[in-house]
């Protein structure tokens, strides 16, 4: 797969021993759901284990795996794979795994309080710890702002995109905090920062 950094078009490769978590954001009809799509085949096609939450149910996911949930029953699909997870962790053993999260942001924003703050223990608890033991995070959404991740959560997702020509302040601060901000995708200039944790993709 390609993508442009600093305006120069160069392969993108997600080396996941390395970085194992995702957030691809961008506006309505930006691409993010074919992007997800074209990184989610490629680990099929590596016989790669998948489990796919679409909250919205919009029908892009339903048949690309047997380990589906739409909407409420995107509950009982995190719980599977966060139990698999801390049995890993109990058995201190490694099991690659993936938890692609279409819509991430609303589905948190529909929990109330204390279905909350249990949400953000399970990610928490995988984001930081996921690396070690082979579980990996890829979450779709418009945005990810500080009322859906805080940002000690959203710092352990090392490769973080960006579909669109244009970006708010807001959502480029949340995504590219080491970056001098403006308006426009192409006035994202990076500031000492490893490549890996920006991508900037430009339609």
């Amino acid at each position: 797969m390609e993508s442009w950094k600093n305006g120069v078009k160069a392969p993108f490769f997600w080396d996941t021993d390395k970085v194992p978590h995702i957030l691809l954001s961008g506006i309505t009809g930006g691409g993010k759901t074919i992007l997800a799509q074209m990184i989610v085949n490629q680990l099929l096609s590596e016989h790669k284990s998948i489990s796919i939450c679409d909250f919205k149910a919009g029908g892009d996911w339903d048949s690309i795996s047997s380990n589906y949930a739409e909407y409420k029953n995107c509950d009982k699909l995190l719980d599977t794979f966060y139990n698999s997870f801390v049995e890993t962790i109990e058995q201190k053993s490694k099991s690659e795994q993936y938890l692609i999260f279409d819509e991430f942001s609303s589905y948190a924003l529909s929990k109330d309080n204390k279905e909350f703050k249990e949400l953000m223990a399970k990610i928490s608890h995988i984001a930081f710890m996921g690396r070690s033991f082979g579980y990996r995070l890829f979450f779709v959404s418009q945005q990810f702002n500080s009322k859906v991740l805080d940002t000690a959560i959203r710092e352990q997702f090392g490769i973080k995109m960006f579909m669109g020509s244009t970006i708010s302040t807001e959502s480029a601060t949340m995504l590219f905090p080491n970056c001098d901000i403006d308006k426009s995708i192409q006035g994202l200039k990076k500031r000492n920062m490893k490549i890996q944790n920006i991508l900037q993709i430009n339609l």
